[in-house]
């Protein structure tokens, strides 16, 4: 492949933001940004939520399920990770800016 190809095609990039400052409002300001070679491999973005069930001794039927809360979100994914040249800031101080 030619350098001139190479360059133009696009990078992945992960952005890391704040969180939103309230429920449906867009996220806040930039933590950090990291350039990938390679699109991801596989993404999984999860969220868990628990719900209880209180038991009754002398009842016919079990109580209905009731829903306590959610988790926090948990975004995975598997990407193909080439260290930077050693000319450019370390990976570890872009991450933490």
């Amino acid at each position: 492949m030619s350098p001139a190809s190479r360059a133009s095609r696009a990078r992945a990039q992960l952005t890391l933001k704040e969180p939103p400052a309230s429920v449906g409002a867009k996220p806040g300001g930039t933590l950090a940004r990291l350039d990938l070679q390679f699109n991801p491999s596989t993404l999984e973005l999860r969220k868990t939520t628990e719900w209880r069930r209180s038991p009754s001794r002398m009842a016919e039927e079990s109580s209905l399920p009731e829903f306590v809360g959610s988790g926090p979100r948990e975004l995975s994914l598997e990407v193909f990770w080439t260290p930077p040249p050693p000319t450019t800031t370390p990976w570890s101080r872009r991450w933490r800016s």
